[in-house]
């Protein structure tokens, strides 16, 4: 019997270190397999085979995004299988507030978001990063943009503030909300069908960690551990970020409604 383990999340929620994690721990198993996903949904599959068709403008290239494509067929047709066949599915996914993981997606995609601005001014990148991110958040903001760059990030990442309803809703059939959460412990564990889901809350991940552990090692044969992360990029640009952080602001109204 297989037993599937899928990274399903919006982007910047810790993903990546409980993939790589994870791939290490089951690398010996043939019996387990580990995917990573953001999209599963008919309209985020449409996103993708847009992107899989034409890139994501001119940063990303199509190739990229067929690779993608690809996995998620395949893992499409494996979560099938094992439906019918009543084999497990294990899925972990997360949650995070929305401003915070706003600012990661823009600093996680600078190439994407400062195609033609280069970061040589503090002050003025400062000012076009933060006109980026208030346009996550209200559609006047974005409609005030004059870059269709950003426009299109924007776009994407406002889209992903609905990751809940709009993916792991209507693709897994579970609806979190339904559900007690523990905010003391920053996790819980929804048991749904073949699924068993493991959501977490992002800013308490390590405090998370174990129990995480103990959800992944009671499938697996090898013991599981969270990768270090490398904070390099960050500090090459840590003043910028500070800047951002610093200056960023929101309409009342905006906040209020998040």
């Amino acid at each position: 019997m297989k037993t599937i383990f899928l990274i399903f999340q919006m982007g910047k929620v810790g993903s990546t270190s409980i993939y790589y994690g994870l791939k290490d721990c089951i690398s010996n198993d043939p019996d387990i397999l580990c995917f990573h996903a953001h999209n599963l949904s008919p309209n985020g599959l449409s996103i993708l085979r847009d992107m899989a068709s034409n890139g994501l403008m001119i940063q990303r290239s199509a190739d990229y995004f067929r690779h993608q494509l690809a996995d998620t067929e395949k893992l499409f047709t494996l979560l099938e299988e094992a439906r019918q066949k009543k084999e497990p599915v294990r899925i972990i996914t997360a949650v995070r507030e929305p401003i915070g993981h706003a600012i990661s997606s823009v600093f996680e995609n600078l190439d994407v978001v400062l195609p033609l601005h280069p970061l040589t001014d503090l002050e003025d990148t400062s000012r076009y990063l933060i006109s980026a991110l208030q346009a996550m958040f209200h559609e006047e903001a974005r409609n005030a943009l004059h870059s269709t760059y950003i426009k299109t990030f924007a776009s994407l990442m406002f889209a992903a503030r609905r990751w809940l309803d709009e993916e792991l809703l209507p693709v897994f059939d579970i609806d979190i909300y339904n559900h007690a959460f523990d905010t003391k412990s920053g996790y819980h564990i929804i048991h749904h069908e073949n699924i068993q889901l493991f959501i977490y809350r992002f800013d308490k991940l390590q405090q998370a960690i174990p129990a995480l552990t103990d959800f992944i090692n009671a499938n697996t044969n090898m013991p599981f551990s969270m990768p270090k992360t490398n904070s390099g990029d960050e500090k090459a640009t840590s003043k910028l970020y500070k800047n951002v952080r610093e200056n960023f602001t929101l309409p009342t109204n905006v906040l209020e409604a998040l």
